[in-house]
């Protein structure tokens, strides 16, 4: 099994006041975001012989050249995504996806294991991190598209409806599976509900976006097309709380990933960085040189 990371630097470096937004990668601080990228890809090459990472010319100069990371391969397709606004963060997922031509799980530069993915969720047609059981940031989103966009997916009000007006969607803090010919397709409609909205995107709040055209999208074209998704957490979750206690690990959990506004809370940034130092302290004392530098 292939594990693969993209990172598009845009987002990080776009000052935003925005809640949503992703500058220094959604953490409180940058450091955080350093320390992170770096932890998670030493934490997967631990487990996996091919951590891949798919970025553009100025995060390869990041990732590799200075806090030189152990990426098995990368690429800087990304920088094709030049004139895409950077708070659809979310699309340099979709084209590290697309990119795939065999099994792989992608993970988020904040998604930190302690041991390999079960061997049955790494064979899964499709995968994910969790369900995302009805929350209401995704029926905020949804109002906000149905009554500005001009063009909304199939599946999607299909979907919606039939649920009974509950949002069923899946978070991507991982993704993947054999299913590539889906991932191709479902990345060709996700840029498509992009592009036919670009007059439209400044009336809703775009931060939310990301979640409706990458996980809800995901999650409704998968019962569309009746492809089971296997799940890393099989329990629908209400919060993310169960992933982001890293004094837990690895006696409870061996898995870590600080969902969304989680990454804005300070404890949860420094205690990220006292494990980072106390496993990796000779990769920690150079990130942390290059920062005192201002070298990142």
């Amino acid at each position: 099994m292939k594990i693969v990371q993209s990172f598009w630097s845009a987002p990080s470096f776009r000052q935003s006041h925005a809640i949503q937004n992703r500058s220094a990668g959604g953490w409180l601080d940058a450091s955080y975001n350093y320390f992170s990228w770096a932890y998670s890809c030493l934490q997967f090459k631990k487990y996996y012989d091919e951590v891949e990472l798919v970025t553009d010319t100025r995060g390869k100069e990041i990732l590799i050249d200075l806090l030189e990371l152990p990426y098995s391969n990368f690429t800087t397709q990304l920088d094709c995504l030049s004139g895409f606004d950077p708070d659809l963060w979310a699309v340099g997922k979709l084209h590290a996806y697309k990119l795939q031509d065999g099994p792989f799980i992608h993970a988020d530069g904040d998604v930190i294991i302690w041991d390999r993915f079960d061997k049955n969720l790494e064979d899964s047609d499709l995968l994910a991190q969790n369900v995302d059981m009805d929350f209401e940031f995704y029926h905020d989103t949804l109002s906000q598209i149905k009554a500005h966009f001009t063009y909304i997916p199939e599946v999607i009000p299909q979907y919606f409806s039939s649920d009974g007006n509950k949002v069923v969607s899946i978070n991507a803090g991982i993704i993947g599976g054999k299913r590539t010919d889906f991932f191709k397709s479902y990345v060709e409609e996700a840029l498509l509900f992009i592009h036919k909205n670009g007059h439209h995107l400044d009336k809703i709040k775009k931060g939310k976006f990301n979640t409706i055209f990458e996980q809800y999208l995901f999650a409704c074209m998968a019962r569309s097309q009746n492809i089971k998704v296997n799940y890393f957490h099989n329990t629908p979750v209400n919060d993310y709380t169960e992933f982001v206690d890293i004094t837990n690990i690895p006696r409870k959990s061996q898995y870590f990933h600080p969902v969304g506004l989680f990454k804005k809370e300070e404890h949860i940034g420094r205690e990220l960085e006292y494990r980072f130092r106390m496993d990796y302290p000779e990769h920690y004392f150079h990130i942390a040189e290059l920062i005192t530098k201002r070298y990142i």
